[in-house]
């Protein structure tokens, strides 16, 4: 019983600890599949743009704008 209980804790920590990895993860992976979009583009002037939009913003950047925008909306 008591085994069943830390290992529940466990989990549960594990869980928990690994969400905010994962997030920051997803965030990473789609700012690269977008970065190798920008280097199929023709112009280097539209590359140069695309490139400088994709890594003008950090995750915890986006993660400040995103939860600004959820307190807003639960706000209304």
């Amino acid at each position: 019983m008591e085994r069943k209980i830390v290992l529940c804790v466990i989990m549960f920590w594990l869980s928990t600890t690994c969400m905010g990895c994962t997030a920051h993860s997803w965030y990473e992976g789609v700012k690269e599949t977008k970065r190798q979009d920008c280097y199929k583009l023709q112009s280097a002037s539209e590359r140069n743009r695309c490139l400088e939009e994709v890594d003008g913003a950090s995750y915890d950047q986006y993660k400040r704008e995103r939860d600004q925008m959820i307190k807003e909306d639960g706000e209304k």
